[in-house]
């Protein structure tokens, strides 16, 4: 146990400096951080596994998916707005840390038997609920903008409907007063 070699300049998030998370949660990549996060307690529960019991690929991967996440941490940790990146961007950050968690659930995931697929089924799953709350409030709010436009429409309607039945009225009731004035006199 403990097979997987990682670097130094690996590690959790809580030793990531304030202001760097900051820079990131401003770029609009606060998932970013969280998805790091995830990947790093995945790789850890790998690495806690027997290697004698685990495919040469998932071994192989396992190392080079370590790397991806130094890298990706290495870039967050210096990532600055205000400077240049060397043409690497936080979009290609994230997609290296999505492919590290695509292969956690697709190759290595079958082949934990600790606790931790537990643990890691739940981040599936609350990463989903996430997923179907947000697309449910982007449909809340697609509908209530629809149903504000038709309440508009149906104002403006009724408003013209109202309108039309009221001239039509006191058209009629013009037309006594008319008569009943020109027989007065």
């Amino acid at each position: 146990m403990g097979w997987i070699q990682f670097p130094d300049a690996l590690k959790p998030l809580s030793e990531l400096p304030e202001k760097n998370r900051q820079h990131v949660t401003d770029a609009g990549f606060e998932e970013l951080l969280t998805r790091y996060q995830t990947a790093l307690e995945w790789l850890r529960a790998i690495d806690r596994e027997p290697v004698d019991e685990l495919p040469p690929s998932v071994v192989q991967n396992a190392d080079a998916h370590a790397r991806t996440l130094t890298t990706a941490m290495t870039f967050i940790s210096e990532y600055e707005p205000s400077r240049a990146t060397g043409g690497r961007s936080l979009k290609d950050v994230n997609n290296n840390v999505n492919s590290v968690l695509a292969w956690w659930r697709e190759s290595a995931r079958p082949h934990i038997k600790g606790g931790a697929v537990t643990w890691s089924d739940r981040l599936t799953q609350i990463d989903a609920e996430e997923q179907r709350i947000a697309d449910l409030r982007g449909g809340v709010e697609k509908a209530s903008k629809e149903s504000e436009q038709l309440l508009a429409t149906v104002r403006k309607l009724t408003e013209e409907a109202g309108t039309g039945e009221l001239a039509h009225y006191y058209s009629k009731q013009a037309k006594r007063h008319a008569n009943g004035a020109t027989g007065a006199l």
